[in-house]
């Protein structure tokens, strides 16, 4: 299986997350923070997002995930829901397990278009969206690899379509990838600010 990446500059600062169009949208929820395209995706589907939220106790922990099937004729088939933990938490590993997941979950959904939203870096702190999108490549990279069969993957990186977001992302997709798979073996500060 092969990966294929698309740098998608379509959000502005009222963009609603839930209006993507892809096979599978992923959504990341920090702990401390909420998240408002959940409000978008409850009017969409009659508060099914905080019921389900509620039922696997979805607070946004770090390593906590779940897929939404949507109802057909939605513009998104799935949407994965990925918790992200506490900002100040944020880094390589955190966004390198989302990307690894969204892989594994898109292979068991047979979706072939995942869709991961860059809408503000305000949440992000110092870690910029170039070393974001390296360590998603990292990431999905080695998960593709480890699936049998053959296809292809795209993953879209939808971001604003003001300002340097695309060239930042374009820049950290064309990184070369070392097959570290995004900090094995160091910490969270080793490879935070790079």
């Amino acid at each position: 299986m092969k990966a294929k990446f698309v740098i998608r500059p379509t959000l502005n600062a009222d963009s609603d997350l839930s209006r993507i169009e892809a096979d599978m949208l992923v959504l990341g929820k920090f702990r401390n923070l909420e998240l408002s395209a959940v409000h978008a995706f409850n009017a969409r589907t009659d508060g099914v997002a905080s019921e389900v939220f509620q039922a696997k106790d979805f607070i946004g922990e770090e390593n906590q995930d779940f897929v939404l099937i949507l109802e057909p004729g939605q513009i998104q088939r799935r949407v994965m829901f990925a918790g992200l933990g506490r900002t100040q938490d944020y880094g390589c590993k955190v966004i390198a397990h989302v990307a690894q997941r969204a892989v594994e979950k898109a292979v068991k959904h047979e979706c072939t278009r995942i869709a991961l939203p860059f809408p503000a870096k305000r949440s992000t702190g110092s870690f910029s969206l170039k070393m974001q999108a390296h360590y998603i490549r990292e990431a999905v990279e080695a998960a593709v690899s480890a699936q049998p069969g053959e296809g292809e993957i795209t993953i879209e990186l939808v971001c604003s379509k003001l300002g340097s977001a695309a060239r930042e992302l374009k820049k950290g997709v064309d990184m070369h990838v070392e097959g570290l798979c995004c900090c094995k073996n160091r910490t969270r500060g080793d490879c935070k600010n790079q």
